[in-house]
């Protein structure tokens, strides 16, 4: 599944050392380093980048149906935007707030149903 893969890659990153910045940015101009350190990290988080990609792909896929290319796109955007350290959160907030461009009258019901907040004093 996607996102098993997703959280395996997340995995696979964090579980390497960090790296020394120097050294990561030697093995970005293309001179890896003394003990490939840098390479093995660059990797893991290209990794983990194409598995993100692959999952927000999937979840568009599976709570985006019937919303525009343009909103759908300028959405994924805006998600993405936001830091996640673990897939899953980042699969419960995606659906989540996909419902409001897909169910859109359901949650305004879900809402308009909510007791006010008492005022504070």
């Amino acid at each position: 599944m996607v996102l098993d893969s997703a959280i395996e890659a997340e995995a696979a990153a964090r579980a390497l050392a960090p790296v020394n910045h120097h050294e990561l940015r030697m093995c970005q101009l293309g001179r890896p380093g003394p003990d490939g350190s840098a390479r093995r990290f660059s990797e893991a988080q290209r990794a983990r980048w194409d598995a993100r990609d692959a999952l927000e792909d999937q979840l568009a896929s599976d709570h985006l149906e019937g919303v525009s290319d343009v909103v759908s796109e300028t959405f994924r955007d805006a998600l993405s935007s936001r830091r996640y350290d673990d897939a899953r959160h980042r699969a419960r907030d995606f659906a989540a707030f996909a419902a409001v461009l897909t169910r859109a009258g359901e949650v305004a019901a879900l809402v308009g149903a909510l007791e006010p907040r008492p005022a504070a004093h």
